[in-house]
Parts: structure tokens; sequence; C-alpha cells
């Protein structure tokens, strides 16, 4: 806003403005005084008010759009001259604060019930649902039982008995992130074993149980034994 305090008329009054360059979206002029005095090319804002009795104000309204990549300060300084007097400059800012991510995990199996030595396929699922975020650097980590073995790892990387997979940047998404493992149960595994992993990212966890099954003919199958894992 500009704004004549008197006790004089301002002479061919100008505005310059030269916005800031770290925003996502382009700058656009939402509203003006009558006539459209201002115009702007790219980032630079210029306007011609010519002369302002006291008490004369106008005012500018612009706009643009920013994300979690480029959320930051955004500091500006605009400068009225008229030409029969110094310019006038003043300088504010917009600070932009990022959103806190919200992931979601959920895990999937192929199959409940698996014999000794039948092989078993997970997938795991992330995404952010929070708009305007990022989450970084994360970490998802699934528990591997024992009496069970991996056989296809999924591009993942064993740490202290995990399988993990690192993402770097998760931005929002309405689409999920996928994992997908193959596992093979440990061949005199008894049926009624129960074998369970747990996935983690942050602090969400999910988890799924796969139980063994009676190969059939076997005497004395089916006894359940503890839960592993």
């Amino acid at each position: 806003m500009v704004r004549n305090d008197g006790p004089g008329t301002a002479k061919g009054v100008v505005l310059n403005d030269t916005l800031p360059n770290t925003t996502a979206g382009g700058w656009s002029i939402t509203s003006q005084p009558a006539g459209d005095p201002c115009s702007l090319s790219g980032r630079d804002l210029d306007c011609s008010f010519g002369d302002m009795a006291p008490g004369d104000s106008f005012k500018v309204v612009l706009k643009a759009s920013t994300s979690a990549e480029r959320c930051t300060t955004y500091d500006n300084t605009a400068t009225a001259t008229p030409t029969n007097g110094p310019p006038v400059s003043a300088e504010d800012e917009v600070i932009c604060n990022p959103r806190t991510p919200d992931l979601k995990l959920k895990k999937t199996v192929n199959r409940r019930k698996v014999l000794p030595g039948g092989k078993v396929s997970y997938t795991i699922w992330v995404r952010n649902s929070q708009r305007n975020s990022i989450a970084r650097n994360l970490n998802v980590c699934d528990k591997i039982p024992p009496r069970m073995t991996v056989v296809k790892r999924g591009g993942g990387k064993f740490e202290n008995g995990r399988l993990c997979w690192k993402i770097a940047e998760l931005p929002f998404s309405k689409s999920w992130t996928k994992f997908t493992y193959k596992t093979r149960v440990d061949s005199d595994v008894p049926p009624g074993t129960r074998l369970r992993n747990v996935v983690t990212v942050g602090d969400k966890k999910a988890k799924k149980t796969v139980g063994v099954k009676n190969p059939g003919g076997i005497k004395g199958a089916g006894k359940k034994t503890p839960v592993t894992g």
C-alpha cells in the first residue's frame, strides 16, 4: 500500500517492487486500483499512480504459490518514488511453515496359512497423507521371525536382523509406495506354529501373522506352538 500523509501533493508517484524468486509458482496481480496502473513482468512490479493528494492511498495485492520443497522465508522490499520528493521504502517478510508429514503404513500377505517349507510374499505399503509436506530420511524395516528365511529381498537390505528400505523423501501423495519381498518357512517348523513379523516406519507399526498348516498324513500334526518373532 502507498499512502500520502501530506501535507503537500506527491507528484508522479511510481512504485517498484522486485518480488521473491524462491516461490514454487509465478507471481500474479490479484487486485489493484481502478485503471490498472500496475504491470508485472516476471518478478518486477511497476505501478504509476500519478499525483497523490494528501490522504490518497493505493493498494496492490499479489500472490504466488509455494510448496513443501520451496517453503522458506520470503523477504520483500517495495519502493515508492514521487518526482518532487525522495523515495520511500518498506519491507516485510512472509514465513512459510512446512506441515508435519502424516505417515500411513500397512502390510499385506499373499496367504495366511502355509505348509512347512512353503513360501510367503509380503507387501509393505507406505505413504504421506499430509498435503504440502515431505517426510525425509525414512527407514522402513520389517522384523523377520525365526524359522522363516528371506529368499527375495525386493530391494531391501538387512540391518540387525531386519529387512529395511530407505526413502530419502516422501512427499504427499494419494498413491502408496510399496515394497514386496518373499520368504520361505523352514521345512521343520511344526504345524500349528504362528509366525508373526512387524514392520515399522517412524512411530507406525503394521504386523501380519502366518500359520503353519498340517501337510496331511502326519501323525500328531496340528499341535500348536507359541508365536515366534
